[in-house]
């Protein structure tokens, strides 16, 4: 029912804040100031970013596309920079066959875990959502399941042949704890990340949020932004920052 109820408000940013206060949704507050960071995108799929440390030369990875890749093309505008965007959902998949995207902007279909394989997504019923997810969302009708390639950071970095990631954006419905984890594990620090953590949904507690959190502040991370709604978050690597 919650979950329903969050979904519902979603849209109505004052309404939702004031419900992710009340339920404890937003568990932090921002760490350090970043002065040249901007927010880019939607009200909806946008992020906040410290375009200083990016440049046409810069590796960006977005993954989780759905229907909004307004951050996407505003970075794409602003920095001149590419943009690879793994997503292996059928209803992005369409979705990007339709859109005049430009050369900067490379769709993969194929989705981010903690280990490469091929996964059960569950389908939303509603034709316009595109929370594909492994868990189901609480009292969410579904429509089955679709099998989708997923592959690890590391394992995307060799595919592609970069060394680094300068921006690693991430909404991916409750997969980001995982990703994480098994990135920072094996030695890969992107300059800026800009994820969306799913606590108390899809089964994830608030604990697991914080566990997070406290994961990247011990692998050099400064928190300089959390949004309104209190799921989306923006690191930066300290080092970058002197």
């Amino acid at each position: 029912m919650l979950d329903l109820l969050r979904r519902t408000v979603k849209t109505i940013r004052p309404a939702y804040r004031t419900l992710s206060r009340i339920r404890g949704i937003r568990l932090h507050e921002p760490t350090i100031s970043i002065a040249s960071a901007v927010y880019l995108g939607s009200s909806y799929g946008g992020w906040q970013v410290d375009v200083s440390g990016l440049n046409s030369d810069s590796i960006v990875y977005s993954a989780g596309v759905g229907d909004d890749i307004s951050f996407d093309l505003a970075l794409i505008d602003t920095i001149g920079c590419r943009v690879y965007a793994p997503d292996p959902t059928p209803n992005a998949i369409e979705w990007i066959k339709r859109q005049n995207v430009p050369s900067e902007f490379q769709f993969i279909p194929i989705g981010l875990s903690g280990s490469e394989g091929i996964l059960d997504f569950h389908v939303p019923a509603r034709k316009d959502l595109d929370c594909f997810s492994r868990t189901p969302v609480a009292g969410a009708k579904l429509t089955g399941v679709v099998q989708c390639p997923v592959t690890t950071i590391p394992q995307l970095m060799r595919q592609l042949n970069h060394d680094h990631i300068d921006l690693l954006k991430m909404d991916i419905e409750g997969f980001e704890y995982e990703v994480l984890d098994q990135m920072l594990c094996a030695g890969v620090r992107p300059m800026q990340i800009a994820v969306e953590f799913h606590h108390l949904q899809y089964g994830h507690s608030a604990q697991q949020t914080i566990g997070a959190v406290e994961g990247l502040k011990r692998a050099g991370y400064g928190l300089h932004w959390v949004s309104d709604r209190g799921n989306e978050y923006g690191f930066v690597l300290r080092s970058q920052l002197f």
